[in-house]
């Protein structure tokens, strides 16, 4: 189904034109990260965090049916045929206007959010992935930064 819809943007998209694709929640933070993070907040007696997970988890495959990993993001942009700059976004802790990390300092949310938005930290931790393709053959072809 996403691949279609991919397809479909290509088949649209002006030569010089490009499409930006964003997509979360990452997997691996939902499979591999999730379960320990839910475990500390028990220990810790964060009832209204545990409370957002409990929701998040009631709704998760009504609001996420396709739920990728930076690889299955990187080999659907590839599957579409549009060449792409894919990657996961840096800002873990969303500078620290999330709700989650409201109530920390400044200083602890900057020094939190630079390690975990380091590679390879971000590909586990990072919840947002975007990707910007353009039409094959076209001159606009994304250049790859680190």
């Amino acid at each position: 189904m996403a691949e279609e819809l991919l397809r479909e943007v290509r088949r649209i998209l002006v030569p010089s034109g490009r499409a930006v694709v964003h997509t979360a929640p990452n997997l691996w933070f939902i499979s591999l990260v999730k379960r320990p993070l839910v475990l500390i907040l028990r220990l810790t007696r964060r009832e209204s965090a545990l409370h957002r997970f409990a929701e998040y988890d009631r709704l998760r495959y009504l609001m996420h049916p396709n739920e990728l990993s930076p690889v299955t993001f990187r080999r659907l942009m590839r599957g579409s045929g549009m060449p792409s700059r894919v990657w996961v976004d840096g800002d873990v802790l969303r500078s620290g206007s999330s709700e989650w990390t409201a109530r920390w300092p400044a200083w602890l949310v900057r020094a939190l959010g630079a390690v975990a938005g380091s590679w390879p930290l971000k590909l586990l931790l990072g919840n947002d992935m975007y990707a910007i393709a353009t039409p094959a053959g076209s001159d606009a072809t994304p250049r790859r930064t680190a």
